[in-house]
């Protein structure tokens, strides 16, 4: 019955596909004088087969029939409909079939099969004759099958395979890998028309193609017009080129032109004439015009065709792109891309409207990159009408390392029709060639080169009216007009951002050597890619290590948070560099998995996140709001940049905000800029507004005065910056966060010591340095005295040693020098990372140092270090690093970080410390690598709070953290190599440490009168530390402490290294989560119990296991510091 039910749908569509058919050949022959074009869309008959049995064309069962009758078990053939595409079985190809009937008087007409998009190689027969060959899916084709064609009905026969699938001698010349190339985003085995396809009965003197090329700086429209005449005679036709509005009303009539065309010859005609007032196609106003070109008869030609005529019509734009040194210009005004990219391609022009509607309105996008997945006739008719600008990508994907003629020629004869068939769409405004596929490298060296280059020169023969590049090739050797530039700049390839942008780093090549070479505009079509958690800890610091637990994708919300936060910054640095053409964004940023309940057991603070983004459990979350609009604001055409991003303030001043307006538009800006501060509950402290005028494509700087209320205290308050236009529409709004800070007084600081000479203090001016000092080489014999080591200075070895011994003996000292150190300090190893810091975060906030301090006010400190040259300003600019060699965070010693930072590259995640304490004999050490002086000299709120405090902090023993330093009495394990000093003396040491898997720790736990000395220990306020625990000794220890516990044991790792590559998640734990604070965890971070690396969009990449034995307890006295019981403390008497 289904099959039936089967037939009798096919016979329905056949009824109407034939009964369509019979009416246009009718038409076409009441009227030979004129083109007809009948539509191919509809039913076809499918027949997929072993490839290798592609040769020739299958029997088809009835000869003329619309279907085929009986069909065989042996020989099925399947109703299907085009366009459409369809998946095959492994190693198979498929023939499609149908008739067309072109009635019975076919005359001298000429007969073109026209296909926009096949899938993916064809070999064509038209009645069992072979009418050519066609590869790849993504350029129209057709074949002039005149000589096949016969009076009545016509049987259409593609043979189809998959372009991994060999063809089975259906082509003479096999080429493998082509596929992944041409059709990247529809998978290796689908087969079909993809898009339309039409038969064309046309005059033998025929118009083929047409193009308009409109120029607005000389008001003049040319089109050049291919005229074929396929007559073995001369033939002279009269050229009419009428361009008319969209309701018919005639706009425009070129002068006529008579040509002569040889005969069986393809001519070019062009056609010119002034045009003074056209109205323009702008991405505001996309209007549109018809262009129609009429071939008609010239009456001196007698010949048997001279009546016959022809028209072909085109929709066009009336813009012209032009290049004037490194701007690029729509209509004479400079042209910025703001985008992103789309894969995929669509026959539904509908769809796509809606689409990419919902991109420049929510995403407010201008433009969008099509990538490796080329434009459909219907993607550019939707950007046309909606003006959204395109930067189409040819059909080549990442082939540098192929250097085969006859593969290049495929590609080449697919890019270059692609282009022929799309360059009349006015929302192309640059060609792409292609996505990496020269290698990614400036230099010619790779095997593609020679091929790209020609066809970049063939391709902008072809279509001389626009920009051509080649995605992330740079200038593709100098064949392009632009510098095509993976710059991946943002957070996620630089810890010191915007650092790379103002400097021209990327990608470890001299871009500004090479823009110096080839001063062209520069593009980036794939910016803000990727993000793991180690370039979100330098946004979000240790908020980037609260994820959801378990498995191997690790998307977060404060990964994407920050990855969104990135983007905006990263968007505005782009954007007020002229020479940039584009910056379209990217990858993923806004996708993250719901945060499930345990983790907001274990971080409460993702409670409110939760609640507000969780939609149903383990499903992944999209574009919550928050990220969206912080990303994606930053791409609309008229915005306020802050044109630095630093956040510290002084209370009760007025802030001096350089800000940049960008107006974007193609039209004129007027209307009110506003600002407001706001305090941590949203109210209005002070707030204005100004009026602004900027002209269209302009960017407009001012220096807003902004006065910061008074404030005894340190607070976080807010700048708002609002953009509206005279009807107070708005525009854009965006919040500066602020660290506001009352002026600092050294009142308290009593004589100091600058050892051994100056160095960075020279810098202040005489007079500021705001407490008293004396410069000595020789260390004060007082050993309450503060001693000073600043940048810039060198110490000798001897002289290291002397300030060790003076900190042992009780001194104190603040340390500044960051190029010159000792290895160790105390016990403490010290590492210098090298690396600059412009954000960091507070690590231990109730410290005496840090207590108050708002952390807006740890971002930027704007000319501390000085300047520097920007190539893309020309000009030294101000640097903004708060460190400009920041130290690792210590591995070893008695230390606790005070102030940490992320990291991007070689140690990721939070492993810098621009601040650190270090506890030495009875004095102590703080290390800052924070450009204290520096930011001294320049008024740098926080810079100054710094000094101060930790100046007061070292002359105040009362305030040290910790107590007088004790060795450590250890069983089974020695400790020492990381900076631990031990003692055999129990009465000597301030702890016990029991490593439970050695042999002496196991015999001591199993010996009960050597558990209660210890016990006895702790009981009178010693600690005891109880390393590897096996459960039967957690039960033997509940037993002794009268404390309940419960444990997990997790299997050990079978083989001998620690790191595992993960293909589909953890089975052991491999990170914990603080849940409890204690002193015993002060300095540490979630990311120092994240043992784990992630890499683009938060993949799990390795991980470490991280415990054995989870040991808990329910007892209210026992302090359980983390979810997996990998620490817990119990109070037991003083200890």
């Amino acid at each position: 019955m289904r099959q039936r039910r089967r037939l009798k749908m096919a016979g329905r569509m056949r009824n109407s596909i034939v009964m369509g058919l019979v009416a246009a050949c009718f038409a076409a022959t009441a009227m030979a004088d004129g083109r007809r074009a009948v539509d191919l869309s509809g039913l076809w008959w499918l027949h997929p087969m072993a490839a290798d049995r592609m040769a020739a064309p299958p029997e088809w069962p009835s000869q003329g029939e619309a279907e085929p009758v009986k069909p065989t078990a042996e020989e099925k053939w399947q109703p299907v409909a085009a366009p459409n595409l369809y998946l095959l079985n492994e190693g198979q190809g498929a023939w499609m079939v149908r008739s067309v009937n072109v009635g019975a008087d076919i005359g001298d007409r000429r007969f073109i099969l026209q296909f926009d998009s096949l899938y993916f190689r064809c070999r064509l027969f038209v009645n069992g004759m072979d009418c050519g060959t066609y590869w790849g899916g993504v350029a129209p084709w057709q074949a002039d099958v005149t000589h096949a064609i016969r009076a009545g009905d016509n049987l259409i026969q593609l043979g189809l395979t998959p372009g991994a699938t060999p063809s089975g001698g259906l082509h003479a010349k096999e080429l493998t890998n082509t596929e992944p190339t041409l059709m990247y985003d529809n998978g290796t085995r689908k087969v079909g028309l993809f898009e339309e396809a039409r038969l064309l009965i046309l005059a033998p003197v025929y118009v083929n193609d047409i193009f308009a090329r409109p120029s607005v700086a000389h008001k003049k429209l040319a089109v050049d017009v291919e005229v074929v005449n396929a007559t073995g005679t001369e033939q002279a036709r009269r050229l009419t080129v009428t361009v008319r509005e969209p309701d018919g009303k005639v706009a425009k009539t070129l002068d006529a032109a008579v040509v002569k065309l040889t005969p069986h010859s393809t001519n070019t005609i062009t056609v010119a004439g002034e045009w003074t007032k056209p109205r323009l196609w702008w991405p505001h106003d996309p209007h549109l015009y018809v262009l129609r070109v009429e071939l008609a008869s010239d009456k001196s030609d007698k010949s048997d065709w001279s009546d016959w005529s022809d028209t072909l019509s085109t929709r066009f734009g009336f813009r012209e792109i032009t290049m004037q040194g490194d701007r690029v210009l729509l209509n004479g005004k400079k042209l910025m891309l703001r985008g992103g990219s789309h894969v995929g391609r669509s026959t539904d022009k509908a769809k796509m409207l809606e689409a990419w509607k919902e991109q420049m309105t929510r995403f407010h996008v201008n433009s969008i990159r099509t990538h490796y997945s080329p434009l459909t006739r219907a993607m550019a008719e939707a950007a046309d009408e909606l003006g959204l600008m395109l930067l189409p990508q040819g059909p080549i994907w990442g082939e540098g390392m192929r250097g085969e003629p006859e593969f290049w020629a495929l590609l080449s004869d697919q890019y270059l029709r692609m282009i022929k068939r799309l360059r009349n769409h006015p929302s192309i405004v640059i060609w792409s060639l292609g996505n990496e596929a020269g290698g990614m490298r400036p230099d010619p060296t790779r095997p593609s080169a020679p091929f790209m280059m020609q066809l970049m020169r063939d391709a902008k023969a072809l279509d001389p009216t626009r920009p051509h590049t080649a995605s992330h090739d740079y200038t593709l050797y100098g064949a392009g007009d632009l510098i095509d530039a993976p710059t991946q700049w943002g957070f996620e390839f630089d810890n010191t951002f915007p650092m790379a942008a103002r400097a021209w780093y990327m990608y470890g090549y001299d871009f500004a050597s090479l823009y110096r070479e080839n001063p062209m505009p520069v593009s980036d079509d794939e910016a803000m890619e990727g993000y793991n958690h180690g370039h979100a800890s330098v946004l979000v610091g240790d908020r980037a290590y609260l994820n959801a637990i378990g498995g191997s994708d690790r998307r977060s919300y404060f990964g994407r948070w920050a990855h969104s936060l990135s983007t905006k910054i990263a968007v505005m640095e782009y954007r007020r560099q002229p020479q940039f053409v584009s910056v379209m964004l990217f990858g993923d940023r806004y996708s993250f998995f719901w945060i499930p309940p345990e983790s907001v057991a274990a971080h409460p603070e993702l409670g409110p996140i939760a609640q507000r983004v969780n939609k149903e459990p383990h499903r992944l979350i999209w574009d919550p709001e928050v990220m969206v609009e912080m990303a994606q604001k930053s791409l609309k055409p008229a915005v306020v940049a802050p044109k630095d991003w630093n956040g510290g303030v002084w209370a009760g001043r007025v802030h001096e905000r350089p800000v940049i307006v960008m107006n974007d538009n193609f039209y004129d800006l007027k209307g009110r800029l506003r600002w407001s501060v706001l305090d941590e509950q949203g109210k209005v402290l002070k707030s204005s507004e100004e009026r602004v005028s900027v002209p269209a494509v302009t960017h407009q700087e001012r220096v807003l005065r902004v006065p910061i209320p008074d404030s005894a205290t340190t607070r976080s308050w807010t700048l708002r910056l609002e953009l509206f236009d005279d009807k107070r529409v708005s525009l854009y709004e965006d919040d500066i966060e602020l660290g506001v800070m009352p002026p600092v007084r050294f009142d308290s600081v009593r004589e100091v010591t600058i050892y051994p000479e100056l160095g960075s203090f020279r810098a202040v001016p005489e007079g500021k340095i705001p407490f008293k000092y004396r410069v000595s080489s020789a260390l004060p014999t007082d050993r309450g005295a503060v001693v000073v080591v600043p940048r810039g200075v060198w110490l000798t070895t001897e002289q290291w040693a002397a300030l060790q011994r003076f900190v042992e003996a009780g001194g104190a000292a603040l340390i500044l020098s960051d190029e010159c150190h000792p290895v160790f300090f105390g016990s403490v190893r010290i590492r210098s990372s090298n690396a600059a810091t412009v954000w960091a975060h507070q690590r231990v906030a109730d410290h005496p140092v840090l207590q108050g301090l708002p952390s807006p006010a740890l971002r930027y400190w704007i000319g501390a270090e000085g300047e520097f040259y920007s190539p893309p300003a020309k000009t030294n600019v101000p640097t903004f690093t708060i460190s400009r060699k920041t130290w690792y965070k210590p591995r070893q010693g008695n230390f606790l970080p005070l102030i940490d930072a992320g990291m991007v590259r070689e140690e990721m995640g939070l492993t810098q410390s621009p601040l650190f304490e270090v506890r030495h004999g009875r004095g102590r050490a703080l290390f800052s690598s924070l450009l204290l002086v520096e930011g001294l000299r320049t008024g740098e709120p926080a810079a100054v709070y710094l000094l101060a405090r930790s100046l007061t902090y070292l002359q105040t023993p009362a305030q040290w953290v910790g107590g007088p330093l004790k060795p450590l009495y250890a069983v089974g394990a020695d400790l020492s190599p990381y900076g631990v000093a031990m003692t055999d003396q129990l009465s000597e040491s301030g702890a016990i440490f029991v490593q439970a898997d050695s042999e002496a720790g196991s015999a001591m736990l199993a010996d009960e009168a050597k558990v209660g000395e210890a016990l006895n220990f702790a009981k009178n306020g010693g600690t005891l530390l109880l390393h590897r625990l096996s459960s039967n000794q957690v039960d033997r220890l509940g037993t002794a402490l009268n404390v309940a516990f419960s444990t997990v044991s997790y299997t050990a790792p079978t083989n001998a290294v620690p790191w595992q590559w993960l293909s589909g998640g953890p089975t052991r734990p491999y990170r914990m989560d603080w849940i409890s604070n204690h002193p015993l965890r002060r300095g540490l971070s979630q990311f120092d119990i994240h043992w784990c690396e992630t890499y683009s969009q938060e993949n799990l990449l390795v991980a470490q296991q991280i415990l054995n034995v989870g040991v808990r307890s329910d007892d209210p006295r026992v302090i359980n510091l983390t979810q997996q019981g990998g620490l817990l403390v119990v109070p037991f008497g003083k200890g």
